[in-house]
């Protein structure tokens, strides 16, 4: 198979670019990434000679030569920041939302299958297993909200006899390459281990949202590549339902002395959700991470910055 990874550089991307299933499969990668990020560790110690990066956005480097043989798309390239997304809610999505439409129109030209990473935050309401097929979908930010147009325009494509797969991730835990620390759990060890309080809203803390090992994330889109299981569905992904509390309390167990400052709620009636992964298990995908085990690998790589 040749691959190509865009934002391969990222979070997820640097973890499957060392997942042992898609590099064993994968007779190339091409990794389209802007460098944005600036995660050029991300291509340290690349293990074999596979891999070939183009640097540059995805509306001028997906091109029909870079696409020719090629046997899946992965695209994860996206500003990914929720918050970012609040304060620059039209950059986000134009970014975003061109950088897709532009993927699933080389995709249709060449018929190539894509992953299409989306996110668990399109769900609202209190339930406690949320299906794919739920109508309640209620987007926390910018960000979730342009995911849904971005799922719309992969549908669209579907509709046209595009091969694609929807992965709705819940937020994204565990250590990588190219991980950044602007998502809940691994920004709270960053503040842990940097002697800075974890700031938590009072109506906040027995919230339940679904949380996702990278390492788990890794493997489920390689596993899907390797097997060509691109079935049209949209498919979530979490390792586990946590409350904010239970991420609290995963970080004090390794930071002692851990401050943490509860502050007033920013709003009233704040969605409490989980999501059911019956779907993904039924495709054969599996979640072997463990939100505490993953909160203590991310501060022991910080162990020297502790205070």
């Amino acid at each position: 198979m040749r691959v190509v990874v865009t934002g391969g550089l990222g979070h997820i991307g640097s973890r499957l670019l060392r997942n042992s299933t898609f590099i064993t499969h994968a007779e190339e990668v091409i990794i389209v990434d802007n460098l944005m990020s600036k995660a050029f560790p991300s291509l340290f110690n690349l293990k074999s000679r596979k891999f070939r990066l183009v640097e540059g956005n995805v509306e001028e480097m997906v091109t029909p030569e870079i696409m020719d043989g090629v046997s899946a798309v992965v695209h994860l390239a996206a500003i990914a920041d929720p918050e970012r997304s609040i304060a620059q809610p039209t950059l986000v999505r134009e970014h975003n939302v061109r950088g897709t439409r532009r993927v699933v129109e080389m995709c249709l030209l060449q018929g190539t299958p894509i992953v299409f990473p989306s996110t668990t935050s399109v769900y609202g309401g209190v339930d406690s297993a949320i299906c794919e097929s739920t109508a309640v979908l209620s987007p926390s930010t910018p960000y979730a909200q342009c995911k849904l147009e971005e799922e719309a325009i992969v549908a669209a494509g579907r509709a046209q006899g595009l091969p694609a797969i929807t992965l709705r991730l819940g937020t994204i835990f565990g250590p990588s390459m190219g991980m950044r620390f602007h998502t809940a759990v691994n920004r709270f060890c960053w503040q842990a281990v940097t002697g800075r309080p974890i700031t938590v809203f009072r109506n906040a803390m027995n919230e339940t949202r679904p949380y996702l090992y990278v390492g788990d994330a890794a493997e489920a889109i390689a596993k899907i590549v390797s097997s060509a299981q691109f079935s049209g569905e949209v498919v979530n992904l979490a390792t586990t339902n946590a409350t904010v509390a239970e991420v609290v309390e995963g970080i004090r167990s390794v930071v002692a002395g851990l401050s943490v400052d509860v502050v007033e709620a920013r709003s009233a009636g704040r969605d409490s959700f989980g999501v059911s992964t019956e779907k993904a298990e039924r495709l054969g995908i599996s979640f072997r991470g463990d939100l505490r085990e993953g909160i203590k690998e991310t501060i022991h790589l910080l162990e020297g910055l502790r205070p």
